[in-house]
């Protein structure tokens, strides 16, 4: 196995840097590197093959070790960060023109390199795409997973009008203009390789994409992705549509589900007051409304600001009460005039018309909350 490492020093001008991150694939690892070596490119480019081991076991590390001599860099982390963290740590070695990702499975084969590179060499593009082709022989495959990746690049579409195909497929080439972008991305798992990504070279290059042949392996073969990555995904494109993307998507997900565990306790509280002091201490149920809206809101607040965004801070406690009771009260608004209209010109039963106006609320709420009143502040930007 040869590299074209050697090549690259004055016999061509341009070095493409294939990044292979690899986690636990000592049964695949030697394959795939000897495949990336051997694949042919166009005249005048070269290979820099750097693989970054990503905390794996024993096996896989001492497989890597017996081909090093072929790999131009090899880097071993201590310890299992995620793809998208093994590939930031590629991207900041990689000194090639261009870069593309190589899983460390044997899914998608490196002799597609040439047929990728060819819009760039064209001069139709400057980064290339790859989507999925998969064989009728292979119908049977876990459809969820393969099916669910399409499902994420159609609400990439939609949120950001775009027309990929296939954006959790690794075969992404794109210019090194792109990498101090990517490595300010947040997330280190698979939303970095799917999401993130293709957020930052849509925005800085022109694309053009290419089917790629696909060989699926099944997850006892060592698939690794679950539906949960696929909800990490979808949120992560709903955040950076929103300009809320500022975070690793777990710890996202985490406050946007204490976001909603917040209100659910808030709305619990509030029913709950009214109905003790209404019927067990029988107040005046006007008098218990107001009680039990005060009392919902001074623990929602509460919930929010140490729980859900973790915002300790005293300093600022004076201007997000300010701000969260004036979100508050055009929330009331809004809501009574969401379901008089839902109710009185379009029909809606009033129950269902309370849960989509809840639903919109919650939405913008959230919204409200991180970019205005539980402010996380951020460095990062594409």
């Amino acid at each position: 196995m040869n590299s074209d490492k050697s090549r690259s020093n004055g016999a061509h001008h341009r070095v493409l840097s294939v990044i292979i991150p690899c986690y636990n694939e000592a049964a695949t690892i030697a394959e795939v590197v000897r495949k990336v070596a051997d694949a042919r490119l166009p005249d005048a480019w070269a290979k820099e093959i750097i693989l970054v081991d990503d905390g794996s076991d024993g096996p896989t590390v001492s497989a890597i070790c017996d081909i090093e001599e072929s790999i131009s860099k090899v880097i071993f982390r201590k310890k299992n960060g995620g793809k998208g963290a093994a590939l930031k740590d590629g991207l900041r070695v990689a000194s090639g023109d261009h870069c593309i990702v190589q899983d460390a499975d044997l899914e998608l084969d490196p002799a597609e390199y040439i047929n990728i590179l060819q819009p760039v060499i064209s001069g139709r593009s400057d980064a290339v795409f790859g989507y999925r082709s998969i064989s009728p022989k292979h119908a049977s495959y876990d459809h969820l997973l393969f099916y669910g990746g399409r499902t994420i690049s159609l609400l990439y579409n939609i949120f950001f009008l775009t027309q990929f195909r296939d954006i959790p497929c690794c075969y992404k080439l794109f210019p090194k203009k792109c990498i101090p972008a990517l490595l300010r991305m947040p997330s280190d798992d698979f939303v970095f390789d799917a999401v993130e990504m293709t957020h930052v070279i849509d925005h800085q290059c022109l694309i053009e994409q290419v089917s790629v042949n696909y060989l699926p392996r099944s997850r006892e073969q060592g698939k690794k992705l679950r539906m949960k990555h696929g909800i990490y995904g979808a949120l992560a494109i709903v955040f950076l549509r929103l300009g809320l993307h500022h975070d690793p998507i777990e710890a996202e997900a985490k406050r946007f589900f204490r976001f909603i565990i917040s209100g659910l306790v808030g709305v619990a509280v509030n029913l709950g007051v009214l109905y003790l002091l209404t019927e067990k201490a029988h107040q005046w149920y006007l008098a218990s409304s107001v009680a039990a809206v005060i009392i919902s809101y001074a623990i929602n607040f509460s919930l929010h600001k140490y729980w859900t965004f973790e915002n300790s801070g005293a300093k600022t406690l004076s201007r997000q009460l300010s701000l969260h009771f004036s979100i508050f009260l055009f929330n009331l608004v809004l809501n009574t005039l969401m379901i008089y209209v839902l109710v009185e010109y379009l029909r809606v039963w009033y129950f269902a018309a309370q849960i989509a106006a809840a639903a919109v609320i919650a939405i913008e709420d959230y919204f409200l909350f991180s970019k205005f009143v539980f402010i996380k502040r951020s460095n990062r930007n594409i």
